[in-house]
C-alpha cells in the first residue's frame, strides 16, 4: 500500500536489503502495483541471497545479487530494508532524487535501527502511527535524539494519505519513506478480511476455542 501510494508510477528496479521470507512476500506484492523488471538483492549471508536468487528464478524479474547494500540501494527506484538489524545498514547519503523507501524489518525496539538519521532527514516521511513511530520506532528515536528531524516529521500516516486527507508523494524527484513498526489493530483487521475470505469459500475447520 505503501508503495502504490508513494512511490513513482514507473518503479522498475526493487533494491532489497535482505533476502530471507520478508524479501520473496515484498517482490511479490511490489510487482503486483509497479512494473517492477529487476529486483538487486544483498544479504549479510551470500548463500541467502543465492537462494533467493534460485527461489525467483519464476518471478518474471532479472534478479541481481548486490555485493554491497550500498549498490543495492544505489540501483533501486523502490528500496526495501527487511532485516532485524540493531545498527544502520542503509545510508541516507547513499539515496537519489525520486527513490521511495519501505524501512519495515528492524523490530519495535528503540535500539534497533535499519537506517541512519540521514535517510529520515533527506525524505517525506509516512509512518504506520505517530504513536508506534515516537514510542518503538529505533531509527525515528535516533534520529530525533541527533537533531537530524522533528517529531512534525513524524506526522503522516500511511491512513491519512489513503484517505486523502495528508499528500502522498508530492514531485518525481522526492525522496519518500515509509516507517513501519507494526500496529496490532492492522493486524487483526487484516486476519478478519482472510476469516471472512475463507469462511465465504467453505474452506478451513472452525474450532471452538471455548472447550
Amino acid at each position: 500500500m505503501a508503495t502504490r501510494a508513494l512511490s513513482n508510477p514507473d518503479s522498475a528496479v526493487l533494491g532489497l536489503i535482505g533476502a530471507g521470507a520478508l524479501a520473496r512476500a515484498h517482490l511479490e506484492a511490489i510487482a503486483a502495483v509497479r512494473p517492477i523488471r529487476t529486483a538487486v538483492v544483498w544479504s549479510r549471508n551470500p548463500a541467502t541471497a543465492q537462494a533467493f536468487r534460485d527461489e525467483a528464478i519464476d518471478s518474471g524479474c532479472e534478479i541481481r545479487l548486490a555485493r554491497t547494500p550500498a549498490e543495492a540501494v544505489q540501483a533501486a527506484d523502490v528500496v526495501c530494508t527487511l532485516t532485524p538489524a540493531v545498527d544502520p545498514i542503509v545510508r541516507g547519503r547513499w539515496l537519489r532524487p525520486g527513490q521511495h523507501l519501505n524501512v519495515v524489518g528492524a523490530p519495535p525496539r528503540p535500539h534497533h535501527r535499519e537506517i541512519d538519521a540521514e535517510c529520515l532527514r533527506r525524505a517525506r516521511v509516512v509512518v504506520d502511527s505517530r504513536h508506534t513511530a515516537l514510542t518503538e520506532s529505533g531509527a525515528a528515536l535516533a534520529a530525533l535524539r541527533e537533531g537530524a528531524i522533528s517529531e512534525q516529521q513524524l506526522e503522516t500516516e500511511l491512513g491519512e494519505v489513503l484517505a486523502g486527507v495528508c499528500p502522498g508523494r508530492t514531485g518525481k524527484d522526492e525522496i519518500t519513506l515509509f516507517n513501519s513498526v507494526g500496529v496490532a489493530v492492522q493486524d487483526i483487521a487484516t486476519a478478519a478480511l482472510v476469516l471472512r475470505h475463507v469462511v465465504g469459500r467453505g474452506l478451513g475447520v472452525e474450532i471452538a476455542l471455548d472447550r
